[in-house]
Order: C-alpha cells, then structure tokens, then sequence
C-alpha cells in the first residue's frame, strides 16, 4: 500500500525482489487485509504492485510477485485466474496459516490439500510455462 518512486529506489539500489502480500480478488482479500479503520486494502494494494510491475518490466528491480494466505473456504481457481489472467502475476507463493501444536489450524488439514491440488489442476491444465507458483515447483 505504500510502495511509491521512493521505495522502487530502494528496491533498485539494493537488487531485491519484492513480494506483496495479496490474497486473491477483492472481496476475498478485503475480508482480513484491513487498514487501521477497518477498509479494505485491495485497491491500494493492487496500486503499489502496479508501479512494481512496472519497474520490474524497466529493469529497474529484479522482479515482483505475490504471497497469498492459504484459505480452504476460498476458490483456488479463482485466485489463480485472477493473479495471473487480471494481474498478470507471474510469480507467486501460497503460504499455509500460522499454526502449531498449540494453536490448530483453522480449518482440517485435508482442506489446505484440496485448496492445493485445485491450484495445481487450475496451473497445469493451462500449461503456463511462464507462472511460477514455488510451492508446487520447490
């Protein structure tokens, strides 16, 4: 949300790689990316990864891509067609949900798979040679 001219130098001057924290289309990622008022943070999300797409293209950062919260009550599809067919992301990680032997996943384990082997049928029917998704490629 804060990325501007200002940060890309930064990004520029010390050759990173930038990943932004997305969690599909608005009315998903909305749901808990929420600003200190309560808003929705997609818009403005999506404005600052813009100026990344667009500084990586320019060869000004090495590249831009996404990580994405795993949620089983949302559609992988879905979210893999919106990064990659309205975003044109083309690269991205989905990470699982903070848990551990003390603090439980919040929904059933079987549920984190099916959201996974959706993406995966979703990324390979489309042969997009050129998406890189690291938790299905590593």
């Amino acid at each position: 949300m804060l990325v501007d001219q200002d940060w890309i130098d930064v990004f520029q001057g010390h050759s990173l790689r930038v990943g932004v924290s997305l969690d599909g289309p608005p009315e998903y990622n909305d749901e808990l990316r929420v600003d200190h008022r309560g808003g929705g943070t997609y818009q403005r999300v999506c404005k600052g990864l813009q100026l990344l797409q667009e500084a990586a293209n320019a060869k000004r950062i090495n590249s831009v891509g996404v990580l994405c919260v795993i949620d089983p009550r949302r559609d992988a599809r879905k979210i893999y067609r919106h990064f990659v067919d309205d975003l044109k992301i083309e690269h991205f990680d989905c990470l699982l949900p903070d848990f551990n032997h003390a603090h439980k996943p919040p929904s059933p384990i079987s549920e984190y798979g099916r959201f996974l082997c959706d993406l995966f049928d979703e990324w390979s029917s489309r042969e997009d040679a050129e998406v890189d998704i690291r938790i299905l490629m590593n």
